[in-house]
């Protein structure tokens, strides 16, 4: 295989997906790589800890969700997941050494609205083997689709063994945000 990028996907139901994906960028962009992180479900209306850094140290993270999807219309999620696909399709075209997508995969396991009449998995996947010819591609996410394991590189299954919310602590800065 004469690829110069690679497709690794980060799921289960464990924490620790979108960390692992974010130090990821951190080592590509202290070798002075180009780096774009595309959230799919985090909204700009909260502040982060990776964004607050990111923005300072020049890795370009765009935040495309509309934050909590529960409090939000069916068209509003649809809407969202619509441009987010747009913006990353084009993302992916672009000029850099990694691209994450945030989320992407949860996308494909909603359950709370319906998406396989907006999204094309095949087109996705297509576009994400085509790019990965020079680049690295992340995606992240719970409930990966077995099409999505067939064009990865490296799988990782995160498995959550306990779970500070299962006791009813919440999330906080530093660990989760």
């Amino acid at each position: 295989m004469n690829r110069k990028g690679r497709i690794l996907i980060l799921t289960g139901d464990g924490k620790g997906k979108t960390t692992s994906a974010l130090g990821m960028a951190v080592r590509c962009a202290g070798w002075n790589k180009r780096v774009c992180i595309l959230q799919f479900f985090k909204s700009s209306e909260y502040e982060c800890g990776e964004r607050l850094l990111f923005n300072k140290i020049g890795i370009e993270i765009l935040p495309l969700g509309i934050g909590f999807s529960w409090q939000k219309t069916e068209k509003e999620q649809r809407e969202a997941l619509i441009n987010a696909l747009n913006i990353s399709l084009k993302k992916l075209e672009e000029n850099y050494d990694m691209i994450i997508l945030d989320e992407i995969l949860n996308v494909f396991s909603q359950k709370n609205i319906i998406v396989n009449d907006i999204v094309d998995e095949e087109l996705i996947m297509n576009k994400i083997k085509e790019q990965s010819e020079n680049k690295d591609i992340i995606l992240t996410g719970r409930g990966c689709k077995e099409g999505f394991y067939n064009i990865a590189d490296t799988v990782t299954e995160m498995k959550n063994i306990k779970h500070a919310y299962d006791r009813g602590i919440e999330a906080c800065k530093c660990i989760e945000y």
